[in-house]
């Protein structure tokens, strides 16, 4: 088996794959998830694949079929499997016990992972995420925010823009920012929207993962707990703020960050013409992610 013909890929649902699925990937994709799961394949042919828990950093299954192993597919498929938990934040992986306690499996990851020689129920995932993942981890320990909040949400992990540019002034008068081409289709529908008599003004555009840190430290501080504040506010890292294309719009009447904004002329305007410069309501009624409704919160993507 040439490894370098062997494709990974994510599946998220049944329709993914055209050809026939074992009973087992079968059985994890009938409803929606909040992650993928990971499959190899050859001629179109799925040889391999690996899946963790929903909605938990657990890992379900790390299988190859019998004929294609020891060929390094399991490797990868492992490799790829931390690649993606390190796309949610996710510092551990948890390993059933079944895999704990076979001698095959202990010296399968003994050989790909270093800290993996003593298995334990957690396996760390620390020794492989970049810096500013570590710092986020940290973060999050004195947020007291659960290990597994990303996965547990389908949230990915976001790194703060480096290259942004002014928008102007938002209700309150404070200086905003965006990324240059987000910044760009914002005029752009800003504009377009006062030729239809409506006004879109910034509330919040570009917060660093800093400021993120300090608006829940304030939360928690006036006495909110954790669980609450994150159904308002994503976790440092997470928010789709730091990367310069989510804005938070008001219309200059309606109370900013309110569900009224929903009932007024910019919101039926937004729901009408924002697909048409990039922007997608990110998390509307009822969103998979635990957050609340953001009639306000519009997000701008490039394709």
């Amino acid at each position: 088996m040439d490894v370098a013909k062997v494709e990974v890929q994510p599946l998220w649902h049944l329709e993914d794959w055209a050809g026939e699925l074992p009973a087992s990937l079968s059985r994890q994709l009938t409803t929606q998830r909040h992650i993928p799961v990971l499959i190899a394949s050859c001629n179109e042919a799925i040889i391999g694949w690996s899946s963790l828990n929903d909605r938990s950093n657990k890992l379900v299954e790390l299988y190859v079929e019998p004929e294609h192993r020891r060929c390094g597919i399991g490797t990868r498929l492992f490799r790829c499997l931390v690649s993606l938990m390190l796309d949610y934040g996710v510092a551990e992986i948890r390993l059933p016990s079944e895999l704990i306690d076979h001698s095959t499996a202990r010296h399968f990851l003994a050989s790909i992972h270093a800290c993996a020689t003593n298995l334990s129920p957690a396996l760390s995932l620390t020794s492989w995420m970049p810096g500013s993942q570590q710092r986020i981890h940290r973060l999050h320990k004195t947020l007291d925010i659960p290990l597994n909040y990303g996965i547990s949400r389908g949230l990915r992990l976001y790194e703060d823009a480096n290259e942004l540019t002014e928008i102007g002034l938002d209700c309150w008068q404070r200086p905003q920012q965006m990324l240059p081409r987000a910044a760009a289709a914002w005029t752009l529908m800003q504009h377009s929207a006062v030729n239809d008599n409506v006004s879109l003004i910034p509330v919040s555009a570009f917060r660093s993962i800093d400021y993120q840190n300090r608006l829940i430290k304030r939360k928690l501080a006036a006495g909110q707990n954790i669980e609450n504040v994150l159904k308002v506010s994503a976790a440092p890292g997470f928010s789709e703020h730091h990367t310069g294309r989510a804005i938070d719009i008001t219309d200059g009447i309606c109370t900013p960050l309110e569900n009224e904004f929903a009932d007024c002329k910019a919101f039926k305007w937004l729901n009408f013409n924002a697909e048409d410069f990039g922007f997608y309501l990110s998390y509307p009624q009822d969103n998979p992610y635990d957050i609340i409704w953001e009639p306000w919160h519009w997000c701008w993507r490039e394709n």
